[in-house]
């Protein structure tokens, strides 16, 4: 009876189409498409299904930077205060971006 080699799964990042973070488990060795493996960054698509994809592609990239990644890394202490942090950023670039298109659309009184 022939014996298995056992297939070693590595962890790969990599950017999907939609511009977000991701992280899978894929064989070792070439030909592997990171978008193929075994996925083990935390999709948040579900949380908020009806949000903008460019605001859930903003939110998931913040979390990335700051550790936020895989499903046990929202389990450790300090986690929801990061996780506040990361939204906080989001709605900041948000309103910023409003204040900029309030400011170009607001023209001086004559007084």
């Amino acid at each position: 009876m022939k014996k298995k080699t056992p297939v070693t799964l590595t962890p790969v990042d990599f950017t999907d189409s939609a511009g977000r973070k991701r992280r899978a488990l894929v064989p070792a060795g070439d030909g592997f498409k990171p978008e193929e493996g075994i996925p083990l960054s935390l999709d948040l698509d579900d949380l908020y299904p009806d949000a903008p994809v460019v605001f859930l592609t903003r939110l998931h990239n913040e979390l990335w930077e700051r550790g936020l990644i895989e499903p046990q890394d929202f389990l450790r202490p300090g986690a929801p205060e990061t996780f506040k942090r990361a939204l906080l950023s989001v709605i900041r670039l948000d309103f910023m971006t409003i204040k900029q298109l309030a400011s170009e659309g607001v023209k001086p009184h004559d007084g």
